[in-house]
């Protein structure tokens, strides 16, 4: 896959007040019309360099307590810190939060409407969000809920997660790196909680830096993040809620709900979800077909929802995108479940359903792009 090369270069000043903090010799800010700022190479960048230094004390870092929201969300610790930047004059990191405060936060009410797990994870985040701000007002007088709301918006959809220094940051000029499915860096957090960004492959003048943002799907993306990703890649995926199975099945058990990950191919990312349910089944005669028919139903039920929604008039091209793509992976799995059904006895369903060699090289299980040593 080839680097997105960027023209014309366009370095945005605003972000010089970072040169006293910053060893980025090799990076710059820059702005393209129509997607923002981006972290592009200005000299050539080879494989395993260490291209970016911040400081512990150039990061706005919390703990995942907080002295003043010790029973809350971890967000609010940090958007807290964030207003609080924004309202001091002399603050060194005002001009920095001024630039983070500029993104309007998501709509969710659009997002909310679409079916699944995407939908139920908007109404989730909508409703969380409504809460936080409603925190952020009340601890912080003076502060409107717009404020609040934007600050929100920038800690949700800004902050990296570091799981050895367990503090979740906004780190000045790198949070500027694009989330790519074939990302060309990978950063580290260390014991001095200074931020580290490396190259995982040569990276030519001009050509965009990027890292991984997590191995999520689509939907997690569009709600979390506000966008959405075209082509093969980690985010090819469905969240997929499945319900107990019906009692007139199985009168004498009760099942579990559980949500499974169906990669491209229509396999399951992590079969050991369908654990539970296998075991409490094992004892029927036709346990697996049972649970095979209720698979299909569920992914049929939610694949009607899906392809009316991809058949509906868009306003918004991302929702085109994501209901596309996620009728053709849904379609898969139902297929592998037909073709299973045909003939039960060949194979075990868990092995039926198991992911290819190819589908485990495009879905690791590493939570973001952080090196771990």
């Amino acid at each position: 896959m080839m680097f997105r090369k960027c023209n014309p270069m366009r370095p945005v000043g605003p972000t010089s007040w970072t040169g006293r903090w910053q060893c980025a010799g090799s990076l710059q800010v820059c702005k393209e019309d129509g997607r923002g700022r981006f972290l592009q190479a200005s000299a050539k960048v080879e494989a395993d360099q260490l291209i970016m230094v911040v400081p512990a004390h150039a990061i706005l870092a919390e703990g995942m307590g907080t002295a003043t929201y010790q029973a809350s969300h971890w967000m609010l610790g940090i958007a807290h810190r964030l207003l609080e930047e924004d309202c001091l004059e002399n603050s060194a990191f005002a001009p920095y939060v001024r630039l983070l405060m500029e993104g309007e936060p998501h709509e969710f009410d659009a997002m909310a409407a679409l079916p699944g797990c995407v939908g139920s994870l908007a109404r989730e985040r909508k409703k969380l969000r409504c809460a936080h701000v409603s925190e952020l007002v009340r601890a912080m007088p003076g502060c409107d809920p717009e404020r609040a709301a934007r600050a929100l918006h920038t800690v949700d959809t800004r902050t990296v997660y570091s799981h050895p220094a367990r503090v979740r940051a906004l780190v000045p000029l790198f949070d500027f790196a694009n989330h790519s499915a074939n990302p060309n860096a990978r950063w580290i957090m260390g014991p001095d909680r200074a931020l580290r960004l490396y190259a995982t492959k040569p990276v030519d003048i001009g050509c965009e830096v990027t890292i991984s943002y997590d191995n999520i799907s689509n939907g997690r993306l569009l709600v979390t993040y506000g966008f959405v990703l075209e082509g093969d890649g980690p985010h090819r995926c469905v969240d997929l809620n499945v319900g107990p199975l019906p009692e007139q099945e199985t009168p004498l058990l009760q099942t579990c709900a559980v949500q499974l990950q169906v990669l491209g191919g229509g396999c399951l990312r992590r079969r050991a979800a369908l654990l539970p349910v296998l075991n409490m089944i094992r004892g029927h005669q036709e346990g697996e077909v049972l649970l095979a028919m209720h698979l299909l139903q569920q992914v049929q039920d939610e694949l009607l929802e899906w392809e009316a929604a991809a058949a509906g008039p868009f306003q918004d091209g991302r929702f085109q995108v994501l209901s596309t793509m996620t009728v053709q992976v849904l379609g898969s799995f139902r297929d592998k479940l037909k073709a299973w059904l045909k003939d039960p006895e060949k194979v075990p369903l868990m092995s039926a359903l198991g992911p290819t060699t190819e589908a485990l090289g495009l879905h690791s299980d590493s939570d973001s792009s952080e090196v771990t040593d």
